[in-house]
């Protein structure tokens, strides 16, 4: 390993260096900063690695940075019929504030004020982006269509 050197080797920690001789080996060949995204696995998950990485530097006298990639905000949908809807391109689905069990037709959002930061025009994303919708209109109360 470089010492003193600007640039620096991220790596992202996943189910591949899980292990602690696969992560060793890693920081042996020059990983400088360990990255744990937080919006995947359970903090159990991500303290096993922290320990793994501190007692990984231990044993080799290193000091490998830990980057956290904490998750942003996000907002959820409540449940859903069967627990999954069909989306289908181009048919008008309204997101509602009011608790309700989900339909291809309507959706409930855990955000109360939804309706009213929404503009018409505005694009909303669903899982994680995989989903694009524009916002069609507002009653600025408790429902947007989309």
């Amino acid at each position: 390993m470089i010492k003193y050197n600007k640039t620096k080797i991220v790596a992202t920690m996943g189910p591949a260096s899980a292990r602690k001789d696969v992560l060793e080996r890693m920081i042996r060949e020059g990983v400088d900063i360990c990255r744990i995204n937080f919006s995947h696995g359970s903090y159990e998950d991500v303290k096993k690695t922290v320990d793994m990485i501190r007692a990984i530097n231990k044993k080799l006298n290193t000091h490998v940075g830990i980057l956290a990639d904490l998750q942003g905000p996000k907002m959820r949908i409540g449940e859903v019929e069967n627990n999954s809807i069909e989306l289908v391109d181009g048919k008008e689905i309204t997101i509602t504030t009011r608790k309700l069990v989900g339909t291809a037709q309507k959706i409930y959002l855990t955000y109360p004020k939804f309706p009213t930061d929404v503009q018409v025009g505005d694009h909303i994303l669903i899982d994680d982006g995989k989903i694009l919708l524009e916002a069609l209109s507002t009653n600025g109360k408790d429902e947007v269509k989309a």
